[in-house]
Protein backbone atom coordinates (compact mmCIF):
# COMPACT_ATOMS: atom_id res chain seq x y z
CA UNK A 1 0.00 0.00 0.00
CA UNK A 2 3.14 2.29 0.32
CA UNK A 3 3.48 4.54 -2.17
CA UNK A 4 -0.47 4.25 -3.39
CA UNK A 5 -3.36 6.64 -3.12
CA UNK A 6 -5.53 6.80 -0.38
CA UNK A 7 -8.30 7.55 -2.74
CA UNK A 8 -7.77 4.60 -5.74
CA UNK A 9 -7.11 2.08 -2.99
CA UNK A 10 -10.87 2.55 -1.08
CA UNK A 11 -12.37 5.64 -1.88
CA UNK A 12 -13.07 5.58 -5.27
CA UNK A 13 -16.74 5.56 -5.89
CA UNK A 14 -19.85 7.58 -5.09
CA UNK A 15 -22.81 5.84 -2.97
CA UNK A 16 -24.32 5.00 -6.68
CA UNK A 17 -21.27 3.48 -8.05
CA UNK A 18 -20.08 6.40 -10.54
CA UNK A 19 -16.44 7.22 -10.10
CA UNK A 20 -15.36 9.78 -7.55
CA UNK A 21 -13.40 12.41 -8.67
CA UNK A 22 -9.67 12.83 -6.85
CA UNK A 23 -10.90 16.28 -5.92
CA UNK A 24 -14.36 15.58 -4.25
CA UNK A 25 -12.81 13.44 -1.62
CA UNK A 26 -12.97 13.74 1.62
CA UNK A 27 -9.95 11.80 2.96
CA UNK A 28 -7.92 13.43 0.11
CA UNK A 29 -9.06 16.92 0.98
CA UNK A 30 -8.20 16.32 4.54
CA UNK A 31 -4.36 15.18 3.71
CA UNK A 32 -3.87 18.18 1.42
CA UNK A 33 -5.65 20.82 3.25
CA UNK A 34 -5.24 19.58 6.95
CA UNK A 35 -8.95 20.22 7.51
CA UNK A 36 -12.41 17.42 9.30
CA UNK A 37 -14.34 16.13 7.03
CA UNK A 38 -17.68 14.36 7.77
CA UNK A 39 -20.15 12.43 5.88
CA UNK A 40 -22.83 10.18 6.70
CA UNK A 41 -23.48 8.31 3.11
CA UNK A 42 -20.27 7.34 1.11
CA UNK A 43 -18.93 3.82 0.13
CA UNK A 44 -15.67 2.69 0.62
CA UNK A 45 -14.24 -0.60 -1.45
CA UNK A 46 -13.01 -3.76 0.46
CA UNK A 47 -9.81 -5.63 -0.11
CA UNK A 48 -11.92 -7.89 -2.46
CA UNK A 49 -13.16 -4.94 -4.41
CA UNK A 50 -16.63 -5.11 -3.03
CA UNK A 51 -18.01 -2.29 -1.67
CA UNK A 52 -19.49 -1.06 1.77
CA UNK A 53 -21.70 1.86 2.86
CA UNK A 54 -19.97 3.92 5.35
CA UNK A 55 -20.51 7.16 7.23
CA UNK A 56 -17.19 8.69 8.55
CA UNK A 57 -14.80 11.41 10.10
CA UNK A 58 -11.37 12.27 9.05
CA UNK A 59 -9.18 14.16 10.87
CA UNK A 60 -6.15 15.67 9.96
CA UNK A 61 -2.59 14.96 12.05
CA UNK A 62 -0.62 18.17 11.84
CA UNK A 63 3.19 18.70 12.95
CA UNK A 64 5.04 21.93 12.10
CA UNK A 65 2.18 23.62 10.57
CA UNK A 66 1.93 20.80 7.65
CA UNK A 67 -0.26 17.63 7.76
CA UNK A 68 1.65 14.35 7.97
CA UNK A 69 -1.06 12.28 8.23
CA UNK A 70 -5.26 11.79 8.50
CA UNK A 71 -7.11 9.35 10.87
CA UNK A 72 -10.28 8.27 9.45
CA UNK A 73 -13.38 6.62 11.89
CA UNK A 74 -15.27 4.74 9.74
CA UNK A 75 -18.50 2.86 10.44
CA UNK A 76 -20.39 0.32 8.33
CA UNK A 77 -24.20 1.47 7.65
CA UNK A 78 -24.81 -1.68 5.43
CA UNK A 79 -27.11 -2.78 7.99
CA UNK A 80 -28.93 1.38 8.24
CA UNK A 81 -29.49 1.32 4.30
CA UNK A 82 -31.23 -2.12 4.29
CA UNK A 83 -33.00 -0.94 7.09
CA UNK A 84 -33.89 2.16 4.19
CA UNK A 85 -34.48 -0.27 1.30
CA UNK A 86 -36.38 -2.49 3.36
CA UNK A 87 -38.75 0.75 4.45
CA UNK A 88 -39.25 1.91 0.71
CA UNK A 89 -40.41 -1.03 -0.29
CA UNK A 90 -43.04 -1.51 2.68
CA UNK A 91 -44.28 1.64 1.59
CA UNK A 92 -44.41 0.82 -1.99
CA UNK A 93 -46.67 -1.98 -0.86
CA UNK A 94 -48.48 -0.23 1.34
CA UNK A 95 -49.34 2.62 -1.49
CA UNK A 96 -50.21 -0.68 -3.39
CA UNK A 97 -52.35 -1.94 -0.95
CA UNK A 98 -53.88 1.19 -0.03
CA UNK A 99 -55.18 1.64 -3.87
CA UNK A 100 -55.91 -1.99 -3.93
CA UNK A 101 -58.80 -1.31 -0.90
CA UNK A 102 -60.19 1.75 -2.58
CA UNK A 103 -60.55 -0.32 -5.89
CA UNK A 104 -62.14 -2.96 -3.93
CA UNK A 105 -64.15 -0.37 -1.74
CA UNK A 106 -65.80 0.94 -5.32
CA UNK A 107 -66.09 -2.60 -7.20
CA UNK A 108 -68.24 -3.15 -4.06
CA UNK A 109 -70.23 0.01 -3.46
CA UNK A 110 -70.96 0.10 -7.57
CA UNK A 111 -72.48 -4.11 -7.21
CA UNK A 112 -74.36 -2.94 -4.09
CA UNK A 113 -76.23 -0.24 -6.21
CA UNK A 114 -76.62 -2.26 -9.06
CA UNK A 115 -78.24 -5.23 -6.91
CA UNK A 116 -80.51 -2.64 -5.22
CA UNK A 117 -81.65 -0.88 -7.92
CA UNK A 118 -82.60 -3.96 -9.75
CA UNK A 119 -84.16 -6.36 -6.85
CA UNK A 120 -85.73 -3.21 -5.71
CA UNK A 121 -87.27 -2.22 -9.07
CA UNK A 122 -88.41 -5.75 -9.87
CA UNK A 123 -89.98 -6.09 -6.11
CA UNK A 124 -91.79 -2.47 -6.53
CA UNK A 125 -93.22 -3.36 -9.72
CA UNK A 126 -94.43 -6.64 -8.43
CA UNK A 127 -96.38 -4.82 -5.96
CA UNK A 128 -97.88 -2.27 -7.61
CA UNK A 129 -98.90 -5.07 -10.45
CA UNK A 130 -100.64 -7.14 -7.04
CA UNK A 131 -102.17 -3.39 -6.11
CA UNK A 132 -103.44 -3.27 -9.28
CA UNK A 133 -104.70 -6.76 -9.37
CA UNK A 134 -105.58 -6.51 -5.85
CA UNK A 135 -107.69 -2.95 -6.97
CA UNK A 136 -109.87 -4.86 -9.61
CA UNK A 137 -111.07 -7.37 -7.75
CA UNK A 138 -112.10 -5.39 -5.33
CA UNK A 139 -114.10 -2.41 -6.95
CA UNK A 140 -117.60 -1.63 -5.24
CA UNK A 141 -116.04 -3.43 -2.27
CA UNK A 142 -114.89 -1.81 0.68
CA UNK A 143 -113.82 1.17 -1.29
CA UNK A 144 -111.91 2.72 1.42
CA UNK A 145 -109.73 -0.54 1.07
CA UNK A 146 -109.73 0.27 -2.84
CA UNK A 147 -108.44 4.08 -2.48
CA UNK A 148 -105.45 2.34 -1.03
CA UNK A 149 -104.68 0.37 -3.17
CA UNK A 150 -104.98 3.04 -6.07
CA UNK A 151 -101.83 3.99 -7.39
CA UNK A 152 -100.79 7.64 -6.83
CA UNK A 153 -101.82 10.12 -9.73
CA UNK A 154 -97.95 9.89 -11.03
CA UNK A 155 -97.84 6.65 -11.57
CA UNK A 156 -100.93 6.41 -13.46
Amino acid sequence: MLGQSVHKIIHSQNPDGTPLAESDCGVLGVLRHGNVYKTDDEVFARKDGSLIPVSYISTAIMEGGKTTAAVTSFQDISQRKQAERDLLESRKQLRELSSYLQTVREEERTRIARELHDELGQMLTAVKLDAMWLTTRLSGQQPGLQTRLLPCPADR
